[in-house]
C-alpha cells in the first residue's frame, strides 16, 4: 500500500501550488515508456487515440511522479470538475467514431489501459463509480494505489 507521507502532504499544501509539468520532450518520453506497458485492448479500443490519452495523463501529472512505473502516489493536476465534483480525477475521452466525447474517471481509464484481463474483469464488476485509492487521495491516478472497490463517498 502506498500513501502520501505526512511530510509530503504538508509540503504540497494545495496540490496545484507545487505542480511541475513535463516539457513536451518529457511528455513524449513518458508516453513512449508507458506504450510498452499498455495492454493490447488499449490499442484495439482507442486505436490511434491511445497516444493522445496517455499524453493527457503525462501533461496532468507531475514530472517527478509516474502513475504507471512507480509504486507510489501520482497526483492528478488536471480536470476534476468535469466529473461533477472536485474530489476525483477526470479525463475527457473521445472514442473512435464519437465526436462529442465523454468524461470518465482517470483511475478507470488507467485500469482499462494497463490492467491484466483478470484484473479488468474484477474491476468491471464494480459499479460505474470512481475507484477507491489505497492511499486515501482520490486525486491520485497511480496504478499502485487503485483498489478493487469503489469510492462511494
Amino acid at each position: 500500500m502506498t500513501e502520501l507521507s505526512e511530510a509530503r502532504k504538508a509540503q504540497l499544501g494545495t496540490i496545484e501550488a507545487y505542480f511541475l509539468p513535463r516539457s513536451e520532450a518529457e511528455v513524449k518520453r513518458s508516453v513512449d515508456k508507458w506504450m510498452k506497458r499498455l495492454h493490447s485492448r488499449g490499442h484495439t479500443f482507442f486505436e490511434k487515440k491511445v497516444r493522445s490519452i496517455l499524453e493527457t495523463v503525462a501533461k496532468n501529472t507531475d514530472k517527478t511522479e509516474d502513475p504507471v512505473l512507480q509504486q507510489a502516489c501520482c497526483l492528478w493536476h488536471g480536470d476534476s470538475k468535469a466529473a461533477k465534483d472536485t474530489k476525483h480525477a477526470a479525463i475527457q475521452l473521445t472514442r473512435p467514431g464519437d465526436e462529442k466525447g465523454q468524461v470518465t474517471y482517470a483511475s478507470r481509464v488507467m485500469v482499462f489501459l494497463f490492467a491484466t484481463d483478470e484484473q479488468l474483469a474484477r474491476w468491471m464488476r464494480l459499479p460505474k463509480q470512481p475507484l477507491k485509492m489505497r492511499c486515501g487521495n482520490q486525486r491520485c491516478v497511480s496504478l499502485a494505489c487503485i483498489a478493487e472497490e469503489c469510492d462511494l463517498t
